[in-house]
């Protein structure tokens, strides 16, 4: 009876011991874990923020960020910072959101406000921005609920509606800061999404966040100051990129067309670029590029089939726009146009103007 209580003692100890070893190792290999994601989103965000797209910022370092991370380190362009190594921080480039009209004249703009900044603000280029954060907080404000709203299944019932909006604030913080509910949920795992409301903050990648209220029902104008420019879409590697001078300035993964309704192969030229389109949605022009009589117009919002951003080419109901199905992008098929995120599409909006050419193959 005293062995058997002995050695009762002596394996509870190494149960014991083996917990804490378990625990211990369970521990580093989640903090390392955690540590290569922070990696990869660092990454993502750096790519992000200098037009190389990686779809959605989600710390997998999938198809499409490595995508962007060749074509960024192919043609030379500002380095990440050290393959990605920390401490931060690190300035990378954000989007100028200015719009020019037609009245616009870069002369006396470069003339009345001179400087680097000014010549940037002009050509819309990239402008500095200091990275000091992998992550950061967004507080939810009253004003949110206003892009908000229900959106019902049949098309006939969304015709009548005045906007399809977002239907839950989850939906409108991930589109907001470039990625999606569940790696809300994963680096937030104290916060219930089903339930957010205002004041409430939510931890969100430190991205330049896409702003639904900055856009309104204008169009571009065709005599934007801009260098000349090209975009190439290739379908079967699912890529757009914005050419200027035999260089590629910038990335976006896409959705192209389907095999029913492949996008058109050649050469195009952008007709006009519309912010927050209504959609003319038409069954028979989905499935067989023929417009027929029977259709529904759908009005602009960030949940429309077409996105927030229509960029119409020269050949008759197609284009190039955003998407109610981020998630979607690259891993899905189109009706013959060509989809990009939201985010994305409303970037790729200000590197462009009407005229340029689009070669797709």
């Amino acid at each position: 009876m005293f062995i058997i209580k002995q050695l009762y003692l002596i394996m509870k100890k190494y149960i014991v011991y083996v917990g804490i070893l378990f625990c211990f190792c369970f521990s580093t290999y989640a903090k390392n874990i955690e540590n290569f994601r922070d990696k990869i989103i660092q990454q993502q965000i750096l790519l992000d923020e200098q037009n190389f797209s990686t779809g959605k910022i989600d710390g997998h370092r999938g198809k499409f960020t490595k995508q962007a991370l060749k074509y960024h380190e192919s043609f030379k362009l500002k380095p990440l910072y050290n393959e990605m190594d920390f401490p931060l921080p690190y300035t990378v480039y954000r989007q100028n959101q200015v719009l020019v009209n037609d009245n616009f004249n870069l002369e006396e703009a470069t003339t009345k406000r001179t400087g680097f900044n000014s010549i940037l603000q002009c050509y819309k280029l990239p402008q500095p921005r200091s990275l000091t954060e992998l992550y950061t907080f967004y507080t939810i404000n009253d004003d949110d609920k206003n892009y908000l709203g229900s959106i019902p299944e049949k098309i006939k019932k969304q015709a009548k509606k005045k906007a399809l909006p977002y239907e839950t604030l989850a939906e409108f913080i991930a589109e907001r800061f470039h990625t999606d509910i569940d790696f809300l949920k994963e680096i937030n795992p104290q916060v219930n999404f089903k339930k957010l409301k205002p004041a409430d903050k939510v931890k969100v990648p430190n991205v330049t966040p896409f702003l639904i209220e900055s856009l309104t029902q204008t169009g571009v104008s065709k005599h934007l100051p801009l260098p000349k420019r090209i975009i190439k879409i290739n379908t079967r590697k699912k890529t757009l990129l914005v050419f200027e001078n035999n260089k590629v300035i910038a990335f976006f993964p896409i959705t192209p067309g389907s095999q029913e309704l492949p996008a058109p192969k050649g050469k195009w030229k952008i007709k006009s670029i519309r912010y927050l389109p209504w959609f003319r949605y038409d069954k028979r022009m989905l499935k067989e590029g023929k417009q027929s009589n029977n259709y529904h117009n759908l009005p602009p919002g960030p949940n429309s089939p077409v996105g927030v951003v229509w960029i119409g080419l020269n050949k008759k109901g197609i284009g190039i726009h955003g998407t109610n199905e981020p998630e979607t992008i690259g891993r899905s098929t189109s009706h013959g146009c060509i989809r990009l995120t939201n985010w994305d599409v409303v970037k790729l909006s200000k590197l462009i103007k009407p005229g340029v050419t689009v070669e797709i193959n």
